[in-house]
């Protein structure tokens, strides 16, 4: 069968990262394909899949995770969400970072 588009990002993120991973692993993207296939986007399946899939995904690849579209790398299909690099190398996320803190640093 063929995946959806939401299912498609999720399965692309989780290929990604198991690429991009340093750890050794076992876990087969076969069975990535299986849950996200038989998982329907219209219930709360969809939804616990895609839970269980970014669990394993922040244990392949420890770090942060940007979860903000604030550079031109970023990519929703890519582990980390960016298409280049890890968003803790990222000079444009860590300006983010620092504009962030800086706003919480006003308003309190």
């Amino acid at each position: 069968m063929s995946l959806g588009t939401c299912q498609y990002i999720q399965l692309a993120q989780h290929e990604d990262c198991i690429i991009r991973t340093k750890k050794r692993i076992s876990f087969d993207s076969n069975l990535a394909f299986w849950l996200l296939d038989n998982s329907s986007t219209h219930n709360n399946s969809f939804q616990k899949t895609c839970e269980i899939l970014k669990y394993i995904n922040e244990n392949l690849c420890p770090g942060d995770w940007c979860n903000r579209g604030h550079c031109r790398n970023f990519s929703t299909r890519h582990a980390y969400n960016c298409r280049e690099t890890r968003p803790k190398v990222c000079k444009e996320y860590v300006k983010y970072n620092e504009k962030l803190a800086a706003k919480k640093g006003e308003n309190q």
